[in-house]
């Protein structure tokens, strides 16, 4: 077996890689609650069946934190799967090595020449020998898996459970489909009265983010988005007080309210 090469990367900041949305956890979608309109992608089927949360992609193309020279708008306070670029955080580090080697040959990032297996002029060594030696590309892994890991264990095991009894039967999705963050946003928001108010100010700046969407960048499900969005506000106003659930010092700690507060 041959050894692995090393790998570097340099940025050129094309804006190439930047052609959808980023995955995110829910936490760093309410952090972008102005930027992107989240969701739930549904992947497969039966024992299959995966979920993820990200950014819901525009009708024009391209991430929505683009600004007009496509250079990225939040880059000092980017995404994990972004910061982890050309890296996959869903991917186990040892499998990080036949992916840059793979991506180097692809479309976007062949055509940009930014991975390389020698060193160029302003370029970072990624992989050496085929293990990761940069302490942010590890920071970058660690920070998506760990929040990820979170989501499914508050609300998202649950919702995958529910959605393979509805979707028994039926064939795997080809592809994914996307659905409002409904059922995640109604789960957080049970657990405490400041979990319900994060909530609240989610919701009500994703309308404004939809409204002011540009006609020819706002895909037909954005009006849905904002109904349902609305209609889950006004049930969570009206609602009576409940008493805190068994997890809403995890739920408050993993959606950052004690560092907002």
């Amino acid at each position: 077996m041959s050894a692995a090469r090393d790998i570097h990367f340099r940025c050129s900041a094309c804006g190439a890689c930047c052609d959808s949305p980023p995955a995110m956890s829910l936490p760093e979608l309410f952090e972008h609650e102005d930027s992107f309109v989240g969701c739930i992608a549904i992947h497969g089927g039966g024992d299959t069946l995966a979920l993820r949360t990200q950014g819901l992609e525009r009708g024009d193309a391209g991430c929505p934190a683009l600004d007009a020279d496509r250079r990225c708008g939040i880059h000092t306070r980017r995404p994990a799967m972004c910061q982890a670029v050309p890296l996959d955080p869903t991917r186990p580090d040892a499998g990080q090595a036949a992916l840059l080697e793979a991506r180097r040959r692809q479309a976007p990032y062949a055509m940009a020449g930014c991975i390389t297996t020698q060193a160029t002029p302003g370029s970072r060594a990624m992989l050496i020998g085929g293990a990761l030696v940069d302490d942010g590309d590890r920071r970058a892994l660690a920070r998506y898996r760990e929040e990820t890991a979170r989501d499914r264990a508050l609300w998202g095991e649950a919702l995958r459970a529910e959605l393979r009894r509805e979707l028994a039967g039926q064939p795997p999705l080809g592809g994914y489909r996307t659905i409002p963050l409904v059922p995640a946003l109604a789960t957080l928001a049970a657990a405490s009265a400041s979990c319900r108010q994060r909530v609240l100010r989610y919701l009500d700046r994703q309308r404004a983010l939809i409204a002011r969407t540009p006609a020819a960048a706002r895909p037909a499900e954005l009006q849905v988005y904002a109904r349902v969005y609305q209609r889950l506000a006004l049930a969570l106003q009206s609602a009576r007080p409940a008493p805190p659930s068994p997890h809403a010092g995890a739920i408050e700690a993993h959606l950052r309210l004690a560092a907002a507060a």
